[in-house]
């Protein structure tokens, strides 16, 4: 329903490629409404407290993301997940911290 506000329940694997722990950072999601396939990514509620992982280390977890302010207006629409957007862990590479965009249809 494309008139009420959105939640989305994600299972997210996060892999620190490096040899330090990463603590305190958020993941933020993003949408685009996919009707309308030139329209920005837009940012879909608040960023979460993301999971604190280990050098070298995969983690797992649920995340859920309450759209707010109202960013969808199609009953279809793309999802991601981006690591660590306030740029909080020291990295030697910035480009990996995308999610794959997941394609989320309202029934």
């Amino acid at each position: 329903n494309p008139s009420k506000l959105h939640t989305v329940t994600v299972s997210v694997s996060i892999k620190n490629n490096g040899q330090l722990r990463a603590d305190g950072f958020k993941l933020k999601a993003f949408s685009q409404n996919v009707l309308r396939g030139d329209s920005p990514w837009a940012g879909f509620g608040e960023p979460v407290p993301a999971t604190s992982i280990n050098g070298g280390a995969t983690v797992t977890a649920e995340y859920v993301f309450h759209e707010n302010p109202r960013v969808i207006s199609t009953s279809s629409f793309k999802f991601k997940v981006v690591a660590d957007t306030n740029n909080t862990v020291a990295e030697s590479n910035e480009v990996n911290n995308t999610s794959a965009v997941i394609n989320i249809i309202c029934l």
